[in-house]
């Protein structure tokens, strides 16, 4: 499989010139013509975070609860809980409305879900919940 980089400084000609050997690449191997979508680079937070969050922290907290206050909780009770404690209110203005919405992890960065991560395994950890590293 081949791979094809554009850069910023890429001019029209290498862009044009990439995108068609791309093209011929991908209909060669694959039999299928291509479309190409143009978009800024963001280094939004990865799968392994979110993945480690989901799957491993958040039932892991769930099962405290469970175990030390009883009662029954989701995967969403938990999420919203931890992010209700631990990251901001969104600021959004609508006309000449403000509005507070509630935290979300979605538009975070990599470094961001890092301190978010970090927050979460402080907070239970003073709770005396130690949450297991993620795994390199």
């Amino acid at each position: 499989m081949s791979r094809f980089v554009f850069y910023e400084n890429d001019s029209a000609q290498d862009f044009d010139r990439k995108f068609e050997n791309l093209s011929v690449e991908v209909y060669r191997q694959h039999g299928k013509n291509v479309s190409c979508e143009i978009k800024p680079y963001s280094k939004g937070k990865t799968a392994e975070q979110l993945g480690y969050y989901y799957g491993s922290w958040v039932p892991a907290i769930r099962d405290y609860l469970e175990e030390t206050c009883g009662g029954q909780y989701n995967i969403d009770d938990i999420d919203g809980l931890m992010k209700k404690k631990l990251l901001d209110e969104r600021v959004v203005q609508i006309g000449d409305e403000v509005h507070l919405l509630p935290p979300s992890i979605a538009k975070l960065s990599v470094k961001e879900m890092s301190r978010y991560l970090d927050r979460v395994g402080q907070y239970w950890a003073e709770r005396g919940l130690y949450l297991p590293e993620p795994r390199k």
